[in-house]
């Protein structure tokens, strides 16, 4: 029903719609490949990783091609960032094995691409860690600070734009996820979830960090 509530509206307007998990995605009671067959229930439904699962089902790229469909135009990656490994323990983070996979297929659209590298965006629930360049630590008492493991944070203006709500829940772990993006050079923003209220966005070594609200009924 809820997926109805947020589905139906693109199904029948015909717009394509994809998924990628995050952390209560393994909190439902409903298994991610149980999800899974349900998503695909939607005519409009596409990606999900049928071949890696080891790197995420919901791990997964997505070209955009031409208009006349003969070059790819851009790409969106989805990374799966939360959820149960094989051996049963929870993780918050975007793996070194799918980092790898990102890398290698970014080279293989470069090369599809006659030697450039595909301008693309990529979407995850959890934030990464360096989203706390784009905060300034404050006191308790300063108007608006946001309070998160005992410190007060504000938005740098200087860095960023937007609406700070609440302390970002970042990933655990940091495997190197932003440098590696930086140095590959295809990907202009990174699209988070997880944090309900926050609503800003900054760059970091060249690509756009962009948290975005929830949606709610």
């Amino acid at each position: 029903t809820a997926l109805d509530a947020v589905i139906k509206p693109l199904e029948t307007r015909g717009i394509p719609f994809a998924v990628t998990f995050g952390n209560h995605d393994d909190q439902c009671g409903i298994s991610k490949d149980e999800q899974i067959k349900i998503y695909r229930r939607y005519a409009n439904c596409i990606g999900f990783n049928d071949e890696n699962p080891s790197i995420g089902r919901s791990t997964f790229n997505l070209p955009i091609m031409s208009s006349d469909g003969q070059k790819i135009s851009y790409n969106l990656w989805l990374m799966e960032s939360a959820g149960n490994d094989e051996s049963g323990n929870y993780f918050e983070y975007v793996s070194t094995e799918a980092l790898n996979w990102y890398k290698n297929k970014s080279d293989e659209l470069r090369a599809q691409n006659g030697g450039e590298q595909v301008m693309s965006l990529m979407f995850q629930h959890i934030p990464i860690p360096e989203t706390y360049e784009l905060l300034t630590e404050v006191d308790k008492c300063t108007k608006g600070a946001v309070e998160k493991d005992g410190k007060y944070y504000i938005l740098n203006t200087k860095k960023a734009k937007g609406d700070l709500g609440e302390g970002p829940c970042v990933a655990q772990k940091n495997f190197g996820q932003l440098d590696t993006i930086a140095a590959q050079g295809d990907v202009k923003g990174i699209v988070f979830g997880h944090d309900h209220i926050n609503s800003f966005v900054g760059n970091l070594q060249g690509v756009d960090i962009i948290q975005t609200p929830g949606a709610a009924f």
